[in-house]
């Protein structure tokens, strides 16, 4: 009997000592290391993530900087030079790529590099690597989309 109640002890004693740390460790609740909010702090974060998340889906989630393209329109014999990373796609007309370069611009579609001369293929994305005076000529009235820095 006097080893139970030894034992008793023993398991009460330490439970209050785990007790005790514990309320030790956070002596004031609300505080700043422990604060307490309300519902309508929480109710006004998640409406600000909301209205976060919905103007991030309405400008294009996450497309880069979220730039939307421009459709551009050229008469024959008009340059587009492009700045590096511009997008450019041909939507109607016809257009060559200029390159002062042995390189041309990047056809993400194709799959390819269209070189100095190339006719610039319809509904292809194109990509310029550089802003080294890489250009696109319409050889008709052409309209182009554009994403990014550009000169006409």
């Amino acid at each position: 009997m006097k080893k139970s109640l030894l034992i008793l002890v023993g398991v009460l004693l330490s439970l209050s000592l785990v007790v005790g740390v514990a309320f030790a460790a956070n002596p004031n609740p609300g505080s700043e290391n422990d604060p307490v909010v309300t519902k309508s702090y929480v109710d006004k974060a998640l409406s600000q993530i909301k209205d976060y998340v919905d103007g991030l889906i309405s400008n294009g989630g996450s497309q880069g900087s979220g730039e939307a393209f421009k459709v551009v329109d050229l008469k024959s014999g008009d340059t587009i030079t492009l700045k590096q990373g511009t997008e450019i796609i041909l939507r109607a007309g016809k257009a060559t790529i200029n390159s002062p370069t042995s390189n041309g611009l990047s056809d993400v579609t194709g799959g390819k590099d269209l070189l100095n001369g190339a006719q610039m293929p319809s509904n292809h994305l194109l990509i310029a690597p550089r802003s080294d005076g890489r250009s696109v000529k319409a050889g008709t009235t052409a309209v182009f989309m554009v994403r990014g820095q550009y000169t006409k």
